[in-house]
């Protein structure tokens, strides 16, 4: 037996409660509801704090992989994160990490967006010369970190793990 549209709507309008007129009154309390507190200073230099440092210590995927393809480990080290103007969206991170074989060490301008008060850098086309283009979208919340990665069109994942300060990384 299939469910029609209409039957479905017919049953929503059993379960809902008649519509009531829309008041000014409801209309501040859903702006109150919408209204996300926005970062400060203390977010600024909690999210440097945070980074500042350490290791993001975790495990990235691959889009595409073949099914039962297990999530594989990396690692970056933060040496030092400072905020660049004032508005806390663009910040210096000088990281430190193997690609291709190799060690880099390398001072990178980034870009942070904030959902509310929680930092999320974002990467559009960014490139890195010797190591290829980049997309990303990384959030930090509770000493953790999780988003997603692109490197060009065709490889990207996601990638999740903890921010681990460097006196308690042990590999």
């Amino acid at each position: 037996m299939k469910f029609t549209l209409v039957a479905s709507l017919g049953l929503l309008a059993l379960v809902l409660p008649p519509a009531t007129s829309w008041t000014q009154e409801d209309e501040s309390e859903v702006a109150a509801v919408d209204a996300h507190p926005q970062p400060g200073p203390e977010d600024f230099e909690a999210f440097a704090t945070l980074l500042t440092g350490t290791t993001l210590r975790g495990f990235f995927t691959m889009r595409n992989a073949p099914e039962g393809t297990l999530p594989r480990a990396e690692s970056y080290q933060i040496k030092q994160v400072k905020q660049i103007g004032e508005d806390g969206r663009t910040w210096t991170f000088l990281a430190s990490f193997n690609y291709g074989g190799r060690n880099w060490d390398l001072p990178l301008p980034i870009m942070v967006e904030w959902a509310a008060r929680t930092p999320v850098i974002t990467l559009d086309q960014f490139t890195i010369p010797g190591m290829g283009t980049f997309n990303a979208r990384i959030l930090f919340a509770d000493g953790q970190y999780a988003g997603t990665w692109a490197h060009g069109q065709e490889v990207g994942g996601q990638m999740y793990g903890v921010v681990v300060p460097a006196a308690n990384d042990i590999e």
